[in-house]
């Protein structure tokens, strides 16, 4: 209801508008200028105001983004809600081009604390600009690089076999056990979504091949420090084939297969 309310009273203010789908990712000036309010963007608990600029109206997405807070802020007021405006709850991913964009994004402050002030009835607030939006435990980056994205997903995975580094490790377990909670513990996290992934630079694939190697070396008792008490310790490729383990070139197929195949379902 609330989110309804949000959206009636940008609409109304001609402030809230979506790019229709296309096969193409280029959209032209032409297209924006003739865009209608389309649906509008929400998913789960999170809502997405999307406000495409001419490069011509850079100069005012400062103005729109003030006003974004003071629709937002007053629809919650008036409903007794106070809106939560604390970096990492809400915040806006700008992203400008065209002329004169260096200038209007950094009137907004350094690169890494640029900020949108706002009077509010609830008072005076700061919004936090983050190039970066979470989505449903995916790190999304505003210009489309997908670096954030992939690192994002490792250091998640890297928590997860932290937090599981007992049981995983253990000489106890089977390998089989190990291998799967490996398997659905670790790597679910970081092949998360890794089938809308672009093609992937070389450095990315070389730190992202190394991490999953090891993970791999660490569940089977092959670290470095096995080298110190038994002075043997198998190559990468020796403890794959030996234990059937999938290179990372082809788990991170196998993911992209299973996440296109899950969007045919749907």
């Amino acid at each position: 209801r609330i989110l309804g309310v949000i959206y009636s009273e940008l609409r109304a203010r001609g402030l809230c508008y979506q790019f229709p789908f296309r096969a193409s990712p280029l959209v032209s000036q032409v297209e924006v200028d003739q865009v209608v309010h389309a649906h509008d963007c929400s998913y789960v608990d999170d809502a997405v105001f999307w406000r495409p600029f001419l490069p011509r109206y850079n100069h005012l997405v400062h103005d729109f983004a003030a006003e974004l807070i003071d629709i937002v802020s007053g629809v919650f007021f008036r409903l007794l809600f106070r809106t939560n405006f604390k970096p990492g709850k809400t915040e806006f991913s700008i992203c400008l081009r065209g002329h004169g964009a260096y200038k209007h994004l950094t009137a907004l402050g350094p690169f890494s604390s640029r900020f949108v002030c706002a009077d509010t009835l609830s008072g005076r607030v700061s919004v936090r600009v983050n190039p970066h939006y979470t989505h449903l435990g995916t790190k999304l980056d505003i210009r489309g690089a997908v670096r954030p994205t992939v690192f994002s997903n490792l250091n998640a995975a890297k928590g997860a076999f932290s937090a599981n580094r007992v049981f995983l490790v253990s000489s106890e377990i089977q390998d089989k056990a190990k291998s799967v909670a490996l398997r659905s513990l670790v790597l679910s996290h970081l092949f998360y979504n890794a089938g809308l992934w672009p093609s992937l630079p070389l450095s990315v694939v070389s730190q992202v091949d190394g991490a999953y190697c090891n993970f791999w070396h660490q569940v089977y008792g092959n670290s470095a420090s096995l080298v110190k008490c038994t002075g043997t310790r198998l190559t990468t490729h020796e403890l794959f084939s030996h234990k059937s383990v999938e290179t990372f070139s082809v788990a991170l197929s196998r993911s992209r297969l299973r996440c296109f195949c899950r969007f045919l379902l749907r």
